[in-house]
């Protein structure tokens, strides 16, 4: 199935954002919902939703202030709807910015050194990563043969403590600058990473222990009732094939009846 573009995905998002309540769900589950939504699995868009998630709720936040605004410079009318009007603006203004506290977005302490970088002592961690990018692009800083190798200047080398890194590892990075400050681990796999390589080692596992259906064990070909004489030879009245080939095999042997000239053999039948 062929994936749904970053527009389409956008637009999905700017309708679903105002239907659901974004305070108390986690980017993982906001990914669930949008896939379920578009009937296409997202996981590999995660960053882009998270980044243009930011985006669209800054987007949001602008025009109900700009809406808010737009009504206070207004004349003041006498109505009681209209006072209602200026007060509605106001809630989703602050509901907008409500959603900066808790769930997706939520603004954590960021280290000294990112803090330094970033101009706040908290931030979000999609923020975060959306200045770095721009800060990235701004200072040319990937690199030309391969766009997923970032090379740090003076300024972030002095934040991260390392010459480079990739978009890859980056969240590793960043994640131990923004509370709670969990050391670089790049020895461990992300979360997506050990799903992965769990669901990989399952199917080889199920892969290794079925058996091929166009192969049968020895012994179970079906029997075959035998004729008088060949009963005779071989001892038993029924036996499957390979254990008839077998039974003759030692009688031949047994009986001395195998004969070899040059550079064939015969079966004297006795």
């Amino acid at each position: 199935m062929v994936s749904p573009s970053e527009d389409a995905i956008r637009k999905q998002m700017e309708q679903l954002i105002p239907k659901i309540d974004i305070n108390d769900i986690t980017i993982k589950q906001f990914v669930k919902m949008l896939s379920n939504k578009m009937g296409a699995n997202l996981k590999e868009k995660k960053n882009f939703i998270r980044n243009a998630l930011t985006e669209i709720l800054d987007q949001m936040e602008q025009e109900n202030e700009n809406e808010s605004s737009s009504s206070s410079s207004e004349e003041e009318s006498s109505s009681s709807s209209g006072e209602e009007d200026v007060k509605e603006e106001a809630e989703k203004t602050k509901s907008v910015k409500n959603i900066r506290k808790v769930g997706i977005l939520a603004e954590k302490k960021l280290s000294p050194q990112l803090a330094a970088f970033i101009g706040k002592p908290q931030e979000s961690r999609p923020q975060v990563v959306k200045a770095l990018w721009k800060y990235f692009k701004e200072k040319d800083l990937q690199n030309p043969n391969d766009k997923r190798q970032i090379f740090l200047d003076k300024t972030l080398k002095a934040v991260f403590n390392v010459d480079q890194f990739t978009m890859f590892t980056l969240n590793k990075y960043v994640g131990a600058h923004i509370e709670p400050f969990q050391p670089v681990n790049l020895e461990e796999l992300s979360e997506n990473s050990k799903k992965k390589k769990k669901r990989k080692a399952e199917v080889a596992k199920n892969a290794k222990g079925k058996k091929d259906p166009k192969k049968r064990k020895s012994g179970t070909q079906p029997p075959f009732r035998l004729s008088d004489d060949l009963a005779k030879v071989v001892g038993k009245s029924i036996l499957p094939r390979p254990q008839v080939t077998q039974a003759l095999w030692v009688y031949i042997k047994e009986n001395n009846l195998q004969v070899r000239k040059n550079s064939y053999s015969r079966i004297d039948i006795a």
